[in-house]
């Protein structure tokens, strides 16, 4: 399953669909044991450039800087990001500490002109979008 998830949200295809790339990255790093951060950089189209694992922390806690994520962002010519990363605890609500954190980076990305669509959160069982819950306003 993780194959064909892979398949459909690499090798240039655009990202339209939200379900498909959650449950790809509820695939990738929602089982496990430690705080994974991961980047999917895209180009104007949202096709896909990259898809980077940034930063693997603790049980609870990952540490990740701004300056890597948009670096990286540049590097690769990107238009756009999606933020992901999993809680191992199995709660998706994202923290205060995951909002404050995506809304530098949106504030950092936006005097660089690459557009933050989402920030994505998995556990086992679920996910949940900081867009949809309203959290990604400066």
């Amino acid at each position: 399953m993780t194959a064909a998830l892979k398949e459909r949200v690499s090798d240039r295809q655009s990202i339209h669909d939200w379900k498909t790339l959650a449950d790809y990255l509820r695939c990738v790093i929602g089982h496990s044991t430690a705080e994974h951060f991961r980047v999917l950089y895209m180009d104007s189209g949202n096709k896909l450039i990259a898809d980077e694992t940034l930063a693997i922390g603790t049980y609870d806690s990952v540490e990740v800087f701004p300056r890597e994520v948009l670096s990286k962002a540049l590097l690769c010519g990107a238009a756009a990001i999606v933020l992901a990363h999993n809680h191992p605890s199995g709660n998706a609500e994202p923290s205060i500490a995951d909002v404050r954190m995506t809304r530098r980076i949106m504030a950092l990305a936006k005097e660089l002109n690459i557009d933050v669509h989402d920030h994505i959160i998995v556990t086992r069982q679920g996910q949940s979008s900081l867009r949809t819950l309203g959290l990604m306003r400066p």
